[in-house]
């Protein structure tokens, strides 16, 4: 266990907190504008986009390990530019403007009117009132299921993988047919299949695969599939609830701006369309860090299904295991709640392996992860030893884990104050190291960083809670 090194020291003014949320979003800001400019297939954008990692990587490094004396910083105006170029992502020219306005306008008429509508809303964004903020968010969130669900309708699964694993997995449940068991549909060219997956996985027409995420995924997913057709929109649900929990918990104009950004975020309509899972994985994290505020013996169970939801939320086993060593001082409470969150980790698992055979599982979710080969478009170390040094590719990893760990590590010693947010920020860092000096890392697993950066900057600039968030109070 971690001692607890900073349970006594005194929460932060709202100045240094303020500070932080600045480099916080910046870091955001960067990141969020490297991964725009990247393209897979052309290496350049690649070189570029890990470039806008370090950068990000070195503004949140001084955002957590500055010097309270010398951080400075408002975020308001950082946040408010922020959303208004995220503002410029809408559809300037919808359909909806085209038939009001006759059918054929001038394209000059459209992108006036589509000025003025930003102009508009970047001026409620900044002088509206509480009632009309809440409005206003309301219909961006409007705006953004619409926006969803039209990507949601032109991505189909013969496109995308991740898509195609999830339906294909859906299907076989619902015939009482084992989702982790081969094959899966393959509908790439083989050439092209051999870069991405396994060769020695790959036939004609399939993959020698099933479901490639763990059980906890499959089922959250399972509902929206059911009911509507596409599991996709589980994540259209994720992002909402995100947006939502950030305005509750920080009500005040950042807080405000944090939660538009969210939903106005083209990047964020990508990642759902094409079914990556990250927002999911930041919902279960930030319900879990709201539940270890009011109730922390019970947030084990969150805690939990967050590291059994992905196989790399291994890796936030540690932040587990420093906020329990903080507030829990008897070690029977200790066990107890680590007890519960093995728990809840493992009965999702448990469930499908008595239902099915559990090898299928291991061989999806580890065994065939473990064969796919190095990409060259992947956001990380290993693309730069892919040619110069490929036996040393299985090394890398450790590189990856080390830096996270360094992170975490450092925080600890440095006796960071033991808020929510400080530490959310923290891991954000961390993992954004963690990615860059991974075997191999794409732009969905850096947009789990940037929501981590953003969900940290609402729990600092929420009212303080010394009872829960510093740890200084026995449950």
């Amino acid at each position: 266990m971690f001692p607890p090194l900073a349970a006594n020291k005194l929460p932060e003014s709202l100045y240094i907190r303020k500070a932080r949320v600045f480099w916080c979003v910046l870091s955001a800001a960067i990141l969020q504008s490297g991964l725009v400019c990247y393209l897979p297939t052309q290496q350049s954008t690649v070189y570029w986009t890990m470039l806008a990692v370090v950068l990000s990587l070195l503004t949140s490094g001084w955002a957590v390990f500055g010097p309270a004396t010398r951080l400075r910083g408002n975020p308001r105006l950082l946040l408010s530019a922020l959303f208004m170029v995220c503002l410029t992502s809408l559809p300037s020219r919808s359909n909806l403007l085209v038939s009001f306005l006759g059918g054929n306008p001038p394209t000059w008429l459209t992108q006036a009117l589509f000025g003025l509508v930003i102009v508009g809303i970047s001026f409620v964004a900044w002088r509206g009132g509480p009632r009309t903020k809440t409005i206003l968010l309301l219909l961006l969130g409007l705006v953004f299921v619409y926006r969803a669900q039209y990507a949601i309708r032109n991505v189909s699964e013969k496109q995308f993988d991740v898509v195609s694993f999830h339906h294909e997995g859906y299907r076989h449940f619902l015939n009482g047919v084992d989702p982790y068991a081969p094959p899966s549909p393959l509908y790439i060219d083989l050439e092209t299949a051999r870069k991405i997956y396994p060769p020695e996985r790959l036939t004609a027409n399939s993959i020698l695969t099933g479901y490639p995420y763990p059980p906890l995924t499959f089922l959250l997913g399972l509902p929206f599939f059911t009911l509507l057709g596409d599991f996709r929109y589980a994540g259209v649900f994720a992002l909402l609830l995100i947006a939502f929990l950030l305005h509750r918990v920080s009500p005040d104009s950042d807080g405000w701006l944090t939660a538009a950004i969210t939903l106005t975020n083209p990047f964020g309509i990508q990642v759902v369309s094409f079914g990556w899972i990250e927002t999911t994985l930041v919902m279960l994290l930030f319900l879990f860090l709201l539940c270890w505020r009011r109730w922390p013996a019970q947030s084990a169970w969150l805690f939990g299904l967050l590291i059994s939801s992905k196989q790399t939320m291994v890796f936030w086993i540690p932040l587990g295991l420093v906020l329990l060593s903080t507030r829990f001082p008897r070690w029977k409470n200790r066990f107890v709640w680590l007890g519960k969150s093995v728990l809840a980790a493992l009965l999702p698992i448990l469930a499908f392996s008595l239902r099915w055979t559990p090898q299928t599982i291991f061989d999806s979710t580890v065994t065939f992860i473990a064969l796919t080969p190095l990409r060259n478009d992947s956001l990380s170390i290993g693309t730069l030893l892919l040619y110069s040094f490929p036996g040393a590719l299985w090394i890398v990893p450790l590189f990856g884990v080390g830096a996270l760990c360094l992170i975490l590590f450092l925080a600890i010693r440095k006796g960071l104050p033991l808020s929510l947010g400080t530490w959310t920020i923290t891991y954000a860092t961390g993992w954004t190291a963690f990615l860059i000096l991974n075997r191999q890392a794409f732009p969905n697993y850096y947009f789990l960083a940037i929501l981590l950066w953003l969900v940290g900057s609402a729990l600092l600039g929420a009212p303080e809670q010394p009872e829960t968030d510093t740890c200084t109070k026995p449950a």
